[in-house]
Formats: C-alpha cells, structure tokens, sequence
C-alpha cells in the first residue's frame, strides 16, 4: 500500500470540529466519515465547561455521519450529512 493524499476541508473542519472518528471508503474517493460530539469538550481545568458539554451530551444527538466525495481534478471535497 502506498500513501497518495489526504483529503480535507476547511467546510469538514467546522463540521467536525476535530473530533472524526471511523472512515468507510467505499470507492476511490467517496467515503464516509463520522463525528463524534456536537463541540468538543473544554480543556482540562475548566470544570463548568466540562459539565455543561456532558449534560448536552446527555440531551442531543452527538454523533453524525457524513458522506463525502472528492474530486482530484478540481481539488473538491463535497460533503452531505447522512445520519
């Protein structure tokens, strides 16, 4: 196997917000990502922003996927959310 490129975002940035987690390819260039969290957690020491990240957690739905498909000549990574 042979590294070729990555494949990025600024519009999969805010979406994700750093936190993906697993990776379906399902042909060359068309995979599906998933996201965990609605926002990342705060940073250690901040322990009112940790709680109130958990109790959202508890309330909504913090995992989506998305289905994305890039194309090599234009340099387009589009991105629909599916779950």
């Amino acid at each position: 196997m042979k590294y070729l490129y990555s494949i990025t975002s600024e519009e999969l940035n805010q979406k994700a917000y750093g936190i993906l987690n697993s990776v379906a390819i399902v042909e060359p260039n068309k995979f599906y990502v998933t996201r965990f969290m609605d926002e990342p957690a705060a940073p250690w020491g901040n322990p009112g922003d940790v709680l109130v990240s958990m109790i959202k957690a508890l309330v909504t739905k913090p995992t989506a996927v998305y289905f994305c498909e890039y194309d090599e000549k234009t340099k387009i990574l589009k991105i629909k959310q599916v779950a």
